[in-house]
């Protein structure tokens, strides 16, 4: 839960707030922040998908299974979200993901993941990594990170 509250909290644009403001100016900061955009940030398991904005403080969820398959989890997302602006989209997939790309299908999920256009079902920019990776990523603070992913590429892909 908390890596997703911290990935959606990434932004694309201003990176960092306090450079654009002139002696404390409040209607500078306001200004960055509008110009900030919002991640809708997606954690894929096997029991439940949980998404937020990243503007947004609440993490949603509905439950997934052996027959969700990946344009079912969009239209669950895009039912759910209504009228919420988000700029992009970042999916923690649980499962092998290579250059952004899933490799193989999941094995507690439905099918037609492999090939699957993100950006195209969502309308918006997308990024695609594994769950655990996306984890990592959410948890970072700063400096040095070492990150080992210790399943076996045979229990991924079968």
């Amino acid at each position: 839960m908390r890596s997703l509250r911290l990935a959606a909290n990434l932004r694309v644009g201003v990176r960092n707030t306090s450079q654009l403001t002139h002696n404390g100016d409040k209607l500078s900061l306001m200004m960055a922040r509008k110009q900030s955009r919002h991640i809708l940030a997606i954690d894929i398991g096997g029991g439940h998908v949980k998404f937020r904005v990243s503007n947004r403080r609440a993490v949603e969820q509905f439950s997934s299974g052996p027959d969700m398959s990946a344009s079912e989890m969009v239209k669950q997302v895009l039912k759910r979200i209504g009228e919420w602006r988000f700029h992009c989209v970042t999916v923690g997939f649980p499962g092998m993901v290579v250059d952004g790309r899933i490799v193989c299908e999941p094995m507690n999920l439905g099918h037609g993941w492999v090939g699957f256009d993100f950006s195209k079902a969502f309308g918006r920019p997308a990024r695609i990594m594994n769950d655990a990776a996306m984890q990592a990523l959410g948890s970072y603070v700063g400096g040095r990170m070492l990150f080992l992913d210790l399943a076996p590429v045979s229990a991924q892909c079968s």
